[in-house]
């Protein structure tokens, strides 16, 4: 399917299946809008900053929880959601936000860094430019 370093492979996937086969993945799903900007399922917010699709098209968004960023749930351009999930693991902890939609999506924060609880309110910056359109 790829052939490649470890590193290339994880951080520039070819394809749907290798994203998935290495590392965990976000799946976020939507439409792609008229101005080129996904629109997740169900009101959960919108992305941008690359071309997702033709306008219309149904399109499944894989990210890694290291592309997220745990942001304030005001911050423009942010997905909002609520912290469901802290599980410190030494220098980094996983952030679990469930969206609007009911998606849940991991992010990766340096532990040292980490200002949230469960049951928070937060903003999801995602970086879309790294992101593999499934």
């Amino acid at each position: 399917e790829q052939m490649g370093t470890p590193s290339e492979i994880y951080l520039s996937p070819t394809s749907s299946f290798v994203a998935r086969f290495v590392g965990s993945m976000n799946e976020l799903h939507g439409t792609v809008a008229s101005d080129g900007a996904l629109t997740l399922d169900a009101g959960a917010g919108s992305l941008s900053g690359r071309q997702f699709g033709a306008a219309g098209t149904k399109v499944t968004l894989l990210v890694r929880p290291d592309d997220v960023v745990v942001c304030t749930a005001d911050e423009a351009g942010s997905l909002r959601g609520t912290v469901s999930m802290v599980l410190f693991g030494g220098s980094t902890t996983v952030v679990r936000v469930a969206l609007a939609n009911g998606d849940l999506v991991g992010a990766l924060v340096m532990s040292r860094d980490l200002k949230v609880h469960t049951g928070d309110a937060v903003g999801l910056r995602i970086d879309t430019t790294r992101a593999v359109i499934g």
